[in-house]
């Protein structure tokens, strides 16, 4: 199915050849009806035969269009989710996402207290003004932006789940502590709300991830 059709479109076509098949069948039966009228039998024979036959091929071809619409719907949604999927990928993997995380490993170490070591780390960041604050906060940013894309289904839960499942919650407990200080200094408590939504949702379909307070430090 070409890109510029949308999903709107093909639910649109779709309903519009229901009602086609709907009004024909209205204006066959009418046919029909009219028929009935004539005085001559052999007649009324004729069109109700004509009228049932040409009714029933009718809807048969318009129902199996209205499907067709319908499945194209359904394609045209996987792809859009294979596209979105391979560019959060590549995005996740791509130069500047590899020396973010480089970077935080760089600030937080290993170890059960990376939090709070990238915590104290961004704190500091933050007051002198560094460059290198906005530059890790974008790791954040990228999770949250692929939370609110699943939420607006712009990308199934599902494939997320399968490809970076683990690194969602292992980043969130990585930056929980970070992100409550970040509510606290901004009075702000929706500040990643989304991406902690989306950690929380993993956690519950993962039930093998550790709990917050036993994660021993990042793996990713």
């Amino acid at each position: 199915m070409p890109s510029r059709w949308k999903d709107s479109d093909l639910l649109s076509a779709a309903v519009f050849i229901w009602g086609v098949a709907i009004l024909l069948s209205v204006l066959l039966g009418s046919a029909v009806m009219l028929s009935m009228t004539s005085p001559d039998s052999d007649l009324v024979d004729v069109v109700v035969a004509l009228a049932t036959v040409g009714s029933a091929l009718a809807n048969i071809a318009l129902t199996v269009a209205a499907l067709l619409a319908l499945r194209s719907i359904g394609e045209s949604r996987r792809d859009r989710n294979a596209a979105a999927m391979t560019d959060l990928s590549q995005r996740w993997d791509n130069e500047h996402f590899r020396g973010v995380r480089d970077k935080i490993q760089e600030f937080s170490g290993l170890g059960a207290d990376a939090g709070i070591r990238l915590k104290d780390r961004m704190i500091e960041l933050r007051s002198n003004g560094g460059a290198d604050y906005r530059r890790l906060l974008t790791e954040p940013g990228f999770l949250e932006d692929l939370a609110i894309s699943i939420n607006y289904g712009g990308i199934y839960f599902d494939i997320v789940k399968d490809s970076l499942g683990y690194i969602v919650w292992d980043r969130w407990c990585l930056w929980q502590q970070t992100v409550v200080d970040l509510r606290t200094q901004k009075n702000e408590p929706t500040i990643f709300e989304h991406f902690e939504g989306l950690a929380y949702r993993m956690k519950a379909e993962m039930p093998n991830l550790p709990d917050l307070d036993k994660w021993d430090g990042p793996k990713s």
